[in-house]
């Protein structure tokens, strides 16, 4: 199973391809989620904290979305935007340069994105990868939860972890070959 390659309804796509701020984004997650049941969305260190670099925290994000997915839950994939969004931060990658930067575009994607959607109320949870304390973002994402009343807040299965830790070497791996083709 490979989380990156589900196919999006048409309509989300023309949303997100149209967008021209993280605000414009928010209608497509409306789409997605009112077609799952109790969605959870998955949370921990994406463009700052975690693991080495970006690349390897959406690779366990990923494993972390799959053996969740895997075990019967609906998850909300916050990755489908990832393209979408350093497309309409313009200067996302000039950002990626200094801490301060790496902390505004946090904020504006917390404040512009999730925060909208999650007063939606569709996601039922968030669940905390390891880590997620050392992620600006994904502490924003549990204090604006937090302030809303919803969603609620747990962590990852533990239980899970080992799994979730193999399947992450083995996407590395793939990651790694696409990267040298």
């Amino acid at each position: 199973m490979d989380v990156n390659s589900t196919v999006l309804e048409p309509e989300v796509t023309i949303i997100m391809n149209e967008a021209s701020s993280l605000k414009d984004l928010v209608p497509a997650a409306k789409l997605i989620l009112s077609q799952m049941k109790d969605p959870i969305m998955i949370i921990g260190p994406m463009t700052t904290g975690g693991k080495e670099n970006m690349d390897d925290n959406f690779c366990f994000h990923d494993a972390a979305v799959t053996e969740a997915i895997l075990r019967g839950q609906e998850v909300f994939y916050q990755s489908w935007f990832k393209d979408p969004m350093i497309r309409v931060i313009t200067d996302f990658w000039e950002r990626r340069e200094s801490e301060a930067g790496r902390h505004k575009t946090s904020r504006e994607i917390i404040f512009q994105f999730y925060l909208p959607v999650f007063k939606l109320g569709i996601i039922k949870s968030l669940w905390r990868l390891p880590d997620w304390n050392s992620s600006v973002g994904t502490i924003l994402e549990c204090d604006v939860a937090t302030s809303l009343g919803q969603p609620a807040l747990d962590d990852y299965p533990v239980a899970w972890l080992p799994d979730v830790e193999s399947r992450y070497e083995e996407l590395k791996q793939v990651s790694v070959v696409r990267n040298i083709k």
